[in-house]
């Protein structure tokens, strides 16, 4: 039987999802509309749609060399949604394969005998 986690485990666990809350929450930035992109931003454009994005160092693995390319998710949660779906994928995909040679299997096994 699971246990219930004590008020001292939950007060961690609360502290801790705040301090990464706090880490990820992007920094505001400056009030300029005349078009320049302050020091330590880039600006993302989709659409008619513009925004500042507060570069850090985390975001400094880019998809590729050119000057335009930069990190390919801004939302760190999307990052492990990414990899859980590529997981889950590859597991199906290895599954449906397994399904599909034990149907050929039993369908020869059928013809053969």
């Amino acid at each position: 039987m699971k246990r219930a986690a004590s008020p001292s485990e939950n007060e961690a666990v609360a502290q801790r999802l705040k301090k990464e809350a706090a880490a990820a929450a992007p920094t505001p930035a400056p009030a300029k509309d005349n078009g320049e992109v302050p020091e330590g931003f880039m600006k993302l454009t989709e659409g008619s749609a513009s925004m500042l994005y507060e570069c850090r160092a985390e975001d400094t693995k880019t998809r590729g060399k050119g000057k335009d390319d930069g990190p390919v998710f801004y939302n760190k949660v999307q990052v492990f949604n990414r990899d859980v779906s590529v997981l889950v994928m590859a597991l199906f995909a290895q599954w449906r394969y397994i399904e599909k040679r034990e149907r050929q299997a039993g369908a020869d096994a059928r013809k053969a005998g």
